[in-house]
């Protein structure tokens, strides 16, 4: 588990949960590509290492917001 992840996980409330990039594209309606661009212009949060560094997660009160 990454250091960033172990950090996060750490912090989170109890009802926080973790989100996977599929299920954040079908809350925002975009593909990955997409938001990988909203986030390096700061219009989406950034994601978080998974455990194994293939993945990454985003925290779904980011993406509620």
């Amino acid at each position: 588990m990454s250091i960033e992840l172990k950090r996060l996980l750490n912090r989170l409330p109890a009802n926080e949960r973790l989100l996977r990039s599929e299920e954040v594209e079908k809350k925002v309606g975009l593909k990955k590509s997409a938001i990988y661009q909203r986030i390096a212009r700061g219009e989406l949060p950034f994601s978080v290492p998974d455990e194994d560094g293939t993945n990454v997660r985003w925290l779904d009160s980011e993406i509620r917001a």
